[in-house]
């Protein structure tokens, strides 16, 4: 009886810590409504706090995992988290990093389809420059891919998951490891955490196999993409980009 209460507590302790740090950090932000400058004046060290919840941010409910991500690249910011100390916690064997550019920024979609993910950090592609090379089936429109360019980035976010997910992730971007042609190819990379070009992270990605002529998203596969970079508070100058894709009629 005496192990069940423990086990409880050490289930339910994770849990009540990321609500009540949800809570302090939506006060926060309710205080003025430029989130960043709240939260970049604030004193508060909340490192162990972040290293206890990261593993746990799959469970929780869509706008806690926001705020989560938020104090992320706060404490990031600040020099009281770095991308070692974060990966030691979270690391698992047999899981994959995967960069996330497109529609996968869309926390819903991705954690129908991968039920183990977990988010990571926001994270820059540098020397690349968002494309929309071919034409979906399943969109009916052109859909997301990344080309090099130089001087060019591509902002996305990091996410952790489980081998028991990654088929799926493969099927739903059109890659069989197997085949001779797909839509897209898994390949990788390396990204940068907030940007910071002295931590590298080695991640996986998608690149789409171009075709001639296709045609422009559409501009609900668009506002996907768009909705996902606010979500995940990526950053302003690159979101107004987005806001730029012309997309079909």
């Amino acid at each position: 009886m005496e192990f069940t209460a423990q086990l409880l507590i050490s289930l339910l302790v994770p849990i009540v810590s990321a609500i009540a740090l949800a809570v302090y950090v939506r006060r926060l932000a309710a205080r003025d409504q430029a989130r960043y400058a709240v939260l970049e004046e604030t004193t508060l060290t909340l490192r162990e706090e972040v290293a206890q919840l990261a593993g746990y941010n799959r469970g929780l409910s869509k706008d806690i995992v926001q705020q989560f991500a938020l104090v992320i690249q706060m404490l990031y910011r600040r020099g009281q988290l770095n991308v070692d100390e974060l990966s030691r916690v979270l690391e698992r064997q047999g899981q994959m990093l995967y960069f996330a550019y497109g529609v996968d920024l869309d926390w819903d979609s991705i954690r129908k389809r991968c039920p183990s993910v977990r988010f990571l950090y926001v994270a820059e592609l540098k020397g690349h420059r968002l494309v929309f090379p071919r034409k979906s089936i399943r969109w009916g429109c052109g859909v997301a891919s990344v080309v090099p360019e130089q001087g060019a980035s591509v902002w996305g976010v990091v996410y952790q998951i489980d081998e028991t997910d990654v088929t799926s992730l493969d099927w739903s971007q059109g890659f069989v490891p197997a085949r001779d042609q797909n839509a897209y190819e898994r390949k990788d990379a390396t990204v940068y955490p907030d940007g910071d070009e002295t931590k590298p992270l080695n991640v996986s990605l998608y690149i789409a196999q171009p075709q001639p002529s296709p045609p422009r998203p559409s501009q609900q596969y668009k506002e996907l993409i768009l909705e996902g970079a606010k979500f995940w508070f990526l950053p302003r100058a690159y979101i107004e980009d987005l806001e730029y894709i012309e997309a079909q009629c």
